[in-house]
């Protein structure tokens, strides 16, 4: 992982150590035309390589967060997977809203955009919540979700969006724009839904 900070360091640190060298040289071969040329186009390729190392040093990397559920059959566990993709912090938010037969149900502080997930760089967070949560909210179990399956209101039955809002150290913002699912219980899977649900 790069560390902007302690690469300038160390480039000024070699910078100024071999134009200390340089100097020091310069006054031993003076009249050494071939030596001064060598020791002269040194000098101009470690300025150059110091002024670039500080140019990406100082470059600020953009704030990004990767979302995404991962469905756990066996346990019917649903994990919520965010990894901070940069080498900057970033505290973020969750929204995850599960819809069944179109009531929203209710999943706590963690995915409802109360609670800050503090991202360290390149940092992973797995969370995680029941598949009955939201489905015994409104009087289901899986079970019986299983039994009314049909073609016609496999997409209504269980429906899951997710948006992830983070902001760096610096106040800057970013945005994981909204995806969804449906939840297949003929194939006990969720689906991804592009393009948005038509009804």
């Amino acid at each position: 992982m790069r560390n902007p900070e302690k690469s300038l360091l160390i480039s000024w640190i070699v910078t100024v150590f071999v134009v200390v060298v340089i100097i020091f040289s310069l006054c031993f071969c003076w009249y050494q035309p071939g030596t001064f040329i060598v020791l002269s186009f040194t000098l101009l390729a470690v300025v150059w390589y110091t002024y670039f190392t500080h140019q990406l040093a100082m470059k600020k990397e953009e704030p990004a967060v990767g979302a995404t559920i991962h469905y756990i059959p066996e346990a019917r566990d649903i994990r919520v997977l965010l990894q901070n993709l940069t080498n900057r912090y970033a505290a973020t938010r969750v929204w995850v809203e599960v819809k069944v037969y179109g009531k929203t149900t209710s999943l706590g502080p963690d995915y409802s955009g109360e609670t800050v997930w503090h991202l360290t760089p390149q940092f992973l967070i797995d969370g995680h919540f029941p598949l009955k949560k939201p489905l015994q909210q409104v009087g289901k179990n899986f079970d019986a979700m299983v039994m009314e399956a049909n073609d016609e209101n496999i997409t209504r039955q269980l429906r899951l969006s997710l948006k992830v809002r983070w902001t760096d150290e610096e106040g800057r913002a970013g945005e994981y724009p909204e995806h969804l699912w449906y939840f297949d219980f003929r194939r006990d899977g969720f689906v991804y839904q592009v393009g948005g649900f038509k009804d």
